[in-house]
């Protein structure tokens, strides 16, 4: 007997693909058949089509290709691979008396249409176009269920059935930075739960929050801090990094003196009052100590989708770096990629557009390597921290000091962000800063301003009332 195949019905997106892909990570059918609405903008149809073309290169595992990154090229922070189901579609005018249409697709994709599980999901699309899904007619030996699948938490539940759920799977966050158009491209790092010592963060947190309230220099804070984590049985290893890409060159490895297990490193340059990457780095251990969440990610850089914008923004980022251009020369020497032209490496600062341009022509020539280190200058947007976990996801972004002029500013980047890439429904954002004593608060439902310490502080924050932050000298 031939085996039941399941297709799925959904109406494709304009906004976004997100909604779409998570319809069928849940319902894992056979076939997806997408009801694209035919409409008189140009514009829209073109939005349908790339919309169509992401969920496909997903679906393939291939979507860096879409957005024109070299087959070649090892991304630190690829998207989730797709499940390589068969994607089909169909152009219609009118949903309700073009049901026949319909119908008759159903029917050419399956031999014996009456031993297939035919969902139709009404999750996405125009309200009005939804509606007119769910009247639509077909022939008795079509079994048709009708399912709503939440993109927050991946749930589908069947509507005017028993009430039946999928358990949910939802897309992971950098997966969904990709979808909607922002390939992640690199990071200062990432803390997974699952490999670091959570007793060993909280010990040293506690520590470090003692010696902050301290008035001194960050030397002497350093000092004082290594003191008091050897006291309580900690040790904070000096690990030397040199590469002219990375702005923070030094860092600290730490972990208890009798059990190296489930260590993690941090920023040497701690308490400084002008790089703010050690902040960002305590503000992932807090907030992977205390929220439910599985990974943090520090420092993501977000590039254009746009391969010659990606070039663009990485040219105009490096004509001023001069020992970046010179590194990147002699990298570029030992490849045997100089021409004459720029042998000489006076030429290359004496006329930094046109190697720039170079670099360019050059590109497929270079090693991944190289091209990674390259991309990284051409980051457009920067989260300081994402932590995520199956029940918490937290944006964050980091300053030093907060006040009138830079908190409104932050909390509007960053809310600026989460719009624009992101569903769940409880993902959280928050301006965190080094001012351990500055009153922390709650601008708005999912909306924070707190010290790193306050972060730890979950329940706490949690139960803040809305309203206007009071900025204090």
């Amino acid at each position: 007997m031939m085996a039941s195949k399941k297709i799925l019905v959904e109406i494709l997106n304009k906004s976004g693909p997100i909604p779409n892909i998570c319809s069928i990570i849940a319902h894992n059918p056979d076939i997806v058949l997408f009801i694209i609405m035919n409409n008189p903008k140009g514009e829209l149809t073109e939005k349908f089509d790339e919309n169509l073309n992401r969920i496909v290169h997903w679906n393939d595992s291939n979507l860096p290709a879409f957005f024109e990154f070299d087959e070649n090229y090892e991304l630190k922070h690829p998207p989730a691979n797709g499940i390589g189901v068969e994607i089909q579609s169909i152009y219609l005018d009118n949903l309700v008396d073009e049901s026949a249409r319909i119908e008759h697709k159903l029917r050419a994709l399956s031999d014996n249409i009456s031993s297939c599980e035919i969902i139709l999901d009404v999750s996405s699309g125009r309200k009005e176009d939804v509606a007119n899904l769910t009247r639509m007619k077909f022939s008795p030996e079509i079994k048709i269920s009708i399912w709503y699948t939440d993109s927050n938490t991946g749930e589908s539940v069947e509507i005017g059935g028993e009430s039946k759920q999928i358990d949910g799977k939802v897309l992971d966050q950098i997966t969904s930075f990709w979808l909607e158009g922002f390939p992640v491209i690199d990071s200062v790092g990432i803390y997974n739960k699952s490999e670091i010592n959570l007793q060993l963060v909280t010990d040293f947190l506690d520590c470090f929050e003692q010696i902050a309230r301290e008035e001194s220099e960050p030397e002497d804070k350093i000092r004082a801090l290594e003191n008091i984590l050897e006291t309580n049985g900690i040790k904070m290893e000096y690990l030397p990094i040199q590469d002219f890409f990375i702005s923070e060159h030094n860092q600290f490895r730490i972990n208890y003196l009798d059990n190296p297990e489930g260590s993690f490193v941090i920023s040497a340059n701690l308490f400084s009052k002008e790089s703010g990457i050690w902040l960002e780095q305590i503000a992932a251990i807090a907030a992977l100590s205390e929220w439910d969440v599985d990974r943090a990610y520090v420092g993501l850089l977000l590039v254009s989708s746009n391969r010659q914008k990606r070039m663009q923004s990485m040219k105009k980022m490096l004509r001023y770096e001069r020992q970046k251009m010179g590194v990147i020369w002699s990298k570029m020497m030992a490849l045997g990629l100089i021409s004459n032209e720029f042998s000489d490496i006076s030429q290359i600062l004496k006329y930094p557009s046109l190697f720039l341009d170079y670099i360019c022509d050059q590109w497929k020539n270079l090693t991944p390597e190289l091209q990674a280190v390259l991309l990284t200058q051409a980051a457009e947007r920067e989260l300081d921290v994402l932590a995520e976990g199956i029940i918490d996801t937290l944006f964050v972004e980091c300053g030093l000091t907060p006040n009138e002029t830079t908190v409104p500013i932050k909390t509007s980047q960053i809310a600026s962000l989460v719009h624009s890439t992101s569903l769940r429904g409880y993902n959280l954002s928050f301006y965190c800063h080094s001012n351990i004593d500055f009153s922390m608060g709650r601008t708005g439902s999912r909306i924070f301003v707190c010290s790193w310490a306050q972060l730890r502080n979950k329940s706490r924050l949690l139960e803040l009332d809305v309203q206007p932050i009071i900025y204090s000298d």
